[in-house]
């Protein structure tokens, strides 16, 4: 698959909600402030197919593969900043 992909979806960023402070919606990356910081990402391998919409959030993602998850693996990265 290729990011373009009309399959692939993205969640939102919770930072962008009330509850995560009102911050305006724009584009997040890493950009940790003064030093090294990892990042994990978490790979699922399902028994189904999941149906979530644009913009979904984390727990709706939690919800929807739950009792589905044959397998998981971390993958871990170090961004630094120059």
């Amino acid at each position: 698959m290729q990011p373009t992909d009309s399959k692939l979806i993205q969640g939102e960023n919770s930072c962008w909600s009330l509850i995560g402070g009102s911050l305006p919606k724009e584009e997040e990356g890493p950009v940790p402030p003064n030093k090294t910081h990892t990042y994990t990402i978490t790979l699922y391998a399902l028994d189904k197919e999941i149906d979530l919409k644009k913009g979904f959030y984390l727990n709706e993602l939690y919800d929807a593969i739950d009792g589905h998850v044959l397998e998981k693996i971390f993958l871990k990265a170090k961004y630094i900043k120059e």
